[in-house]
């Protein structure tokens, strides 16, 4: 029951890359109650961490490990978005018709 309140609350942005806003800083994605913006603005400023050459060598084991948990993340998120719209990767591409004489 409360699980309901709590996705409906959270902003679901369009899967298209091109029309979702890109943020800037992780407060203002997460101020933006944008759960998959707030992931991919967390993904890119642990990969500007992780390429810094200041960053400390001690931290790079914890940055690289947050990032792929993150990658996951977003990879997961993207997938429930897309089973809740109904559309899946295979019903996004059109067969084109079989023909013998194209082998």
């Amino acid at each position: 029951m409360g699980l309901k309140a709590v996705e409906e609350a959270v902003k679901k942005p369009p899967l298209d890359p091109s029309k979702r806003t890109k943020y800037r800083k992780v407060a203002t994605a997460a101020s933006a109650n944008d759960l998959l913006g707030t992931l991919e603005t967390m993904r890119d400023r642990l990969a500007r961490a992780i390429d810094d050459p200041d960053t400390a060598p001690r931290d790079l084991a914890a940055l690289t490990k947050r990032l792929r948990e993150t990658m996951d993340d977003i990879h997961t998120l993207t997938q429930a978005y897309e089973e809740a719209s109904g559309v899946s990767d295979l019903e996004a591409v059109a067969d084109a018709p079989f023909s013998a004489e194209a082998i």
